[in-house]
């Protein structure tokens, strides 16, 4: 078929593919709606060294509605860089990932930027490791991947921040492992990942935790391997 890039949209009734974008050129990890007709997306691009190594290098990019490319939003990364998640809040974009640089300055992981100016940002609390996914729920943001520490303050892998003054939630899930996935659906939120609960023995893939307390429970339905994406749509996840 056609070269098509990192991104392919298609029909969401018959699954056909639609007119692509035809302008990233990268591996995608995540693309959100920007509420007005177009869209952002993240990942990595591709570059070669001279040692035939390809490395990634992270990106953030807003698509508009027309599938042009919004010259004002140009988010680069440095070498090992990589965008897995992007989310909006109020007048923000949240990106994460794995990230040290963008634009040339220093970052740690979770970056702000501005949608009306794409200034970015630094956010007070920031993990020590990789974020994997995001969920905001109101005000709060929710994160899972693979870190000790958020904001000085021990989280293992699952943490939260209050998005109003960027201080740490005290929502602290325990598990042993890493966790790839969020979904929140009323006061339940669902992880996925690759874990030990509770300080069990036995791995576990899925978990539900209470929203606020944070306590844990071995998911009802529960997989054989890792999840790596969840999804609520009204009822069903």
């Amino acid at each position: 078929g056609p070269f098509t890039g990192g991104l392919v949209p298609v029909d969401a009734t018959t699954g056909a593919s639609a007119t692509s974008f035809g302008i990233v050129d990268g591996d995608v990890h995540v693309v959100i709606s920007d509420g007005a007709g177009g869209w952002y997306v993240g990942g990595s691009g591709r570059i070669d060294t001279m040692y035939w190594c390809n490395l990634p290098v992270a990106f953030v990019r807003h698509i508009l509605p027309d599938r042009s490319l919004d010259p004002s939003v140009q988010v680069n990364g440095a070498l090992y860089t990589d965008v897995t998640d992007l989310v909006l809040w109020q007048d923000q974009l949240i990106i994460a990932g794995q990230v040290d640089t963008l634009n040339g300055l220093p970052f740690e992981n979770l970056v702000r930027m501005d949608t009306a100016t794409a200034a970015l940002s630094q956010f007070p609390s920031n993990p020590n490791g990789i974020i994997q996914d995001l969920e905001v729920v109101g005000d709060v943001l929710y994160m899972a991947g693979q870190f000790s520490m958020l904001g000085g303050q021990t989280r293992t892998s699952l943490g939260a921040i209050d998005l109003t003054d960027g201080s740490v939630h005290p929502w602290q899930p325990v598990v042993e492992g890493a966790a790839q996935c969020l979904a929140a659906s009323g006061d339940t939120m669902h992880i996925a990942g690759g874990f030990i609960s509770g300080g069990g023995m036995e791995m576990v893939f899925m978990l539900t935790a209470d929203l606020n307390a944070g306590d844990t429970a071995v998911h009802p339905v529960q997989p054989n391997n890792e999840v790596h994406v969840l999804k609520v749509v009204g009822d069903t996840l």
